[in-house]
């Protein structure tokens, strides 16, 4: 048969706000089906759905504009207008893609949104992937497909943040290659009643990891990040990520800075052949004020 419909990814939306700087996006359906075999048979003869779970995801470098409504810690999404929507944007045979009015458009209403680790390295672009536990609402399925809509307007890709600074616990941390930070987000969801969707879902836990590679195998000292390991807090530890500037280096203003409590110590003293690389990771903790991460501009 001859391929007849083709379409590619779009921007993510987060109730009114239209996520662009998509790089990655998936919409997994796991369902357990069970098929009892009987009577002495090596067959099944019956065979049922006991229970699915909708999992989307999506990776973008919109950083800023996803974690200003994300925050460190997800957000319901029933609290968002619309709910949270991926797209599939139609090809056009013979040319780039169809009219608008013939894409297709996948919302979910119910669950909660969790960012899950944010990734970022010497000379490149932070991204930040994006879950979801989705729930069904009683009314809805929990995934709504609907064809032949108009995508969003507005769709930008004017984000883009590189590594800055770093200091734990009050030392700075030089010759970064890499930083990758797990915001450790447990979500566990509910159900009864022989229901196949969950129906309610809440986070169990909180234990975010910070990760840093470093060239210089000198930050792994006594006067440095001891092999016993070192306290961090908000007001000694930071990792900067700068705001590149469209056709120029970078911004004067909006840069993130990403602070942490708990303790840090020596993952990797060393690693490699051609060139020696460090790790120190960080375990965050509440400190009984802050969230163990705090982001600010």
């Amino acid at each position: 048969m001859a391929v007849s419909r083709v379409y590619n990814g779009y921007g993510v939306s987060l109730g009114a706000t239209l996520i662009g700087g998509i790089t990655e996006q998936s919409l997994a359906i796991e369902s357990e089906i069970q098929g009892d075999v009987s009577s002495g048979e090596v067959w099944a003869r019956w065979m049922a759905m006991y229970s699915q779970r909708v999992n989307p995801s999506f990776t973008t470098r919109a950083i800023d504009a996803a974690l200003d409504i994300l925050g460190t810690t997800g957000k319901d999404i029933d609290d968002l207008s619309g709910g949270f929507s991926l797209y599939a944007r139609k090809r056009e045979e013979g040319s780039t893609f169809a009219d608008d009015g013939n894409h297709r458009k996948y919302n979910m209403t119910a669950g909660l949104l969790l960012p899950q680790t944010l990734t970022v390295q010497h000379r490149g672009d932070a991204t930040l992937t994006v879950g979801a536990v989705i729930t069904y609402d009683d009314s809805n399925d929990p995934v709504v497909v609907t064809d032949s809509v108009s995508l969003p307007a507005g769709l930008t890709d004017a984000e883009r943040f590189t590594l800055g600074d770093v200091s734990v616990g009050g030392v700075t941390i030089g010759q970064i290659q890499q930083v990758t930070i797990n915001f450790g987000l447990t979500a566990t969801p509910e159900s009864a009643d022989s229901e196949i969707w969950d129906t309610f879902v809440s986070i169990t836990n909180i234990a975010p990891t910070i990760t840093i590679s470093t060239s210089d195998l000198y930050a792994i000292r006594s006067a440095g990040i001891p092999l016993e390991g070192k306290q961090a807090t908000h007001a000694n530890t930071s990792i900067e990520l700068q705001k590149r500037l469209a056709h120029s280096t970078f911004a004067e203003s909006g840069h993130k800075t990403f602070t942490a409590a708990g303790m840090a110590t020596a993952a990797q003293a060393l690693s490699g052949i051609e060139r020696g690389t460090a790790e120190i990771q960080i375990q965050c903790e509440y400190d009984g004020s802050n969230n163990p991460i705090v982001i600010s501009a």
